[in-house]
């Protein structure tokens, strides 16, 4: 019960949120989930999941 535990617990727990939220609306349009891609980023990954495709740096920006 550190608080780099708990930091680290925060973000497993943020990571596995976006994961859930961006699966969640995949499968309600009827469309698969995406898995999330090491190499990127937070806000991209997210939008990766969301589309299925790896967004334009401006999106991420606004994401962020």
């Amino acid at each position: 019960m550190s608080e780099e535990a708990n930091y680290q617990k925060a973000i497993q727990l943020q990571a596995k949120v976006a994961t859930i939220v961006t699966a969640f609306s995949r499968i309600r349009k009827g469309q698969e989930p995406v898995a999330p891609k090491k190499e990127l980023g937070y806000a991209a990954n997210f939008l990766y999941m969301l589309t299925g495709e790896e967004p334009e740096d401006i999106a991420i920006e606004a994401f962020n």
